[in-house]
């Protein structure tokens, strides 16, 4: 998994928590497994663009806030991925 994913994941797993939804809810809501959610979070796959539309509004997000911003790199990472390592 690159760091781009990386950081995805661990957005997506932030505004859960901020929203306070698990997993299961959130694969309720969207109509799929909860085992599916937890592999799009860690495997070596990038989310399509429809599935990170899909998972922000059932988490009452912008799609922009699941992804890396101009501050995540390889490198430095954005803030979120500084302190979820």
């Amino acid at each position: 998994m690159d760091w781009m994913d990386e950081c995805v994941g661990r957005r997506i797993g932030r505004a859960m928590a901020k929203v306070g939804v698990s997993r299961a809810d959130l694969a309720l809501s969207l109509g799929m497994s909860d085992r599916w959610i937890a592999d799009r979070m860690s495997a070596p796959a990038s989310f399509e663009l429809g599935e990170l539309i899909l998972l922000a509004a059932a988490l009452d997000h912008e799609v922009l806030d699941l992804l890396p911003d101009a501050q995540c790199s390889l490198w430095r990472g954005c803030e979120v991925c500084r302190t979820e390592r």
